[in-house]
């Protein structure tokens, strides 16, 4: 797959499972906690309590998610037999060529 295809692919899902996440992490901290989720966790005027655990649980949440976005593209782009882009090749993609990691 061409690497331009392959960003745009990846920056499309990207926005749209983020979009989720944002959806469900709002209505989850909602139905949690009773309360509207923190605006602005960075104020002073949130409880400190809170802007750390909608901080966390939020960047959990999009890293989560963005890792299996890219992942479903990757998956799409292997069945359609057009490949990974170069810098995703490793040696668990069945490429011969690829370089092996060190550990």
């Amino acid at each position: 797959m061409p690497t331009f295809a392959w960003k745009l692919m990846s920056i499309a899902f990207r926005f749209a499972a983020l979009a989720v996440v944002n959806k469900v992490l709002l209505s989850g901290w909602k139905a949690v906690t009773g309360r509207e989720a923190p605006e602005e966790p960075e104020s002073p005027e949130v409880r400190a309590v809170d802007a750390i655990v909608f901080a966390a649980l939020s960047g959990a949440l999009v890293t989560a998610v963005r890792t299996l976005a890219v992942r479903q593209v990757a998956a799409r782009a292997q069945r359609k037999g057009k490949g990974l882009p170069e810098d995703m090749q490793t040696p668990y993609t069945g490429d011969a060529t690829a370089p092996r990691r060190r550990r």
